[in-house]
């Protein structure tokens, strides 16, 4: 991160996010040892950074896998598939956005702060975008990974 914020022209606005929540807050570590915190903010991958993300005022949001949650998903395709059971190709898992003003919900120890955010997903857009991409012949067998919806 030392060596990409050496390229970004000083007073450049700087958008942090990476693989996980660990390595979003190590890039954003960096940023403030730059000095240049005032010019970033971060959205992290993982959600498993609560307390993070509770109270550090330039992590705005993080994607909230939530793995512990995945055997919802997987045990009953696993007993349909030990029944004789079609099983689906691939399973979509819906992942939350977790910010300051919801972290209540998916972290009791936390307390919600700030209003919600006011953004609205674009849904009529984003279908119309999954369409498109079913008729890709890129995707072609493929086509189950595309989430529903």
């Amino acid at each position: 991160m030392n060596n990409v914020l050496g390229r970004i022209p000083p007073g450049a606005p700087i958008l942090i996010i990476a693989i996980n929540d660990q390595a979003t807050m190590g890039m954003l570590q960096a940023v403030r040892a730059a000095g240049r915190v005032d010019q970033a903010i971060a959205v992290g991958n993982g959600a498993d950074e609560a307390e993070a993300l509770a109270t550090d005022p330039k992590l705005l949001a993080a994607t909230g896998s939530f793995p512990g949650s995945y055997g919802n998903y997987l045990i009953p395709i696993a007993l349909s598939a030990l029944a004789g059971k079609a099983v689906p190709e691939a399973t979509f898992v819906t992942h939350q956005m977790v910010t300051k003003a919801n972290i209540c919900k998916f972290y009791k120890e936390f307390a919600c702060a700030g209003e919600a955010d006011s953004y609205t997903f674009p849904e009529a857009e984003f279908a119309s975008y999954l369409s498109g991409l079913k008729k890709e012949d890129w995707l072609k067998g493929y086509e189950a990974i595309l989430p529903k919806q």
